[in-house]
């Protein structure tokens, strides 16, 4: 991320993680709100090889 932004110091670049508990609480909240996506896979994937891999569904 430093050299995308080009910054010349990584605690330039550290400015940009800081999250506040409430904008963190709130997203949090926003994904357990949301219906969960079924899986889905590609047509070029074997469906056996998906099970082993990411257990039966």
């Amino acid at each position: 991320m430093q050299t995308i932004l080009r910054h010349a110091h990584i605690t330039t670049t550290a400015l940009y993680t800081a999250v506040g508990l409430e904008d963190l609480v709130d997203k949090l909240a926003e994904h357990y709100v949301r219906p969960a996506q079924p899986a889905t896979w590609s047509q070029q994937y074997d469906p056996q090889d998906v099970a082993v891999v990411f257990g039966a569904r």
